[in-house]
């Protein structure tokens, strides 16, 4: 088994970390596709190294927005950092649900699912429609969980998976 140089996961850090701050996607979008292509991990590892950097990252670009001058936008009441809180307090909550679900699921579905999510929100940043990409967005989650629940109720596990190939190679 070949090491992967220290290099590279220099270059995806600074890769995903940079697009990340760009874009403001909170890393996953960025960095589980950049870890998997250069860095030759599965779909779940790749999601959990990706959840542990986003705190280090979250924080390091919250405090740069929080002493960057901003206006806040029109007819909006709740600042910035309450609606922040406000989310940090949900997400922390449903995180640990969405891994469990994802160790249910083997690791072809998952990155299935993963590209549903991908398509979704590019297409609703790309029509830039309110209902029309609202539609796009809302099909696409309904797509995934869809898949997610036939995956946990009759697809075959990871395990599985890798016995059934061993035997047809053989």
């Amino acid at each position: 088994m070949n090491s992967i140089p220290l290099w590279r996961f220099i270059a995806v850090g600074v890769a995903g970390g940079t697009l990340s701050g760009l874009a403001g996607v909170g890393g996953g979008v960025v960095i589980v596709p950049l870890i998997t292509a250069y860095l030759a991990l599965a779909q779940r590892e790749a999601h959990a190294v990706s959840l542990g950097a986003i705190v280090p990252t979250a924080i390091a670009s919250a405090l740069v927005y929080a002493l960057w001058p901003r206006d806040e936008p029109p007819g909006n009441d709740v600042p910035a950092y309450i609606a922040g809180a406000g989310f940090m307090i949900s997400a922390v909550i449903a995180a640990p649900i969405g891994v469990r679900i994802s160790h249910r699921i083997n690791q072809k579905q998952l990155k299935r699912i993963f590209a549903i999510l991908l398509t979704a929100v590019g297409l609703r940043m790309l029509l830039q429609h309110p209902v029309l990409g609202n539609a796009i967005l809302i099909a696409g989650f309904v797509v995934m969980v869809v898949m997610g629940i036939w995956s946990v109720l009759y697809q075959r596990d990871d395990s599985e998976e890798a016995a059934a190939d061993e035997e047809s190679e053989a």
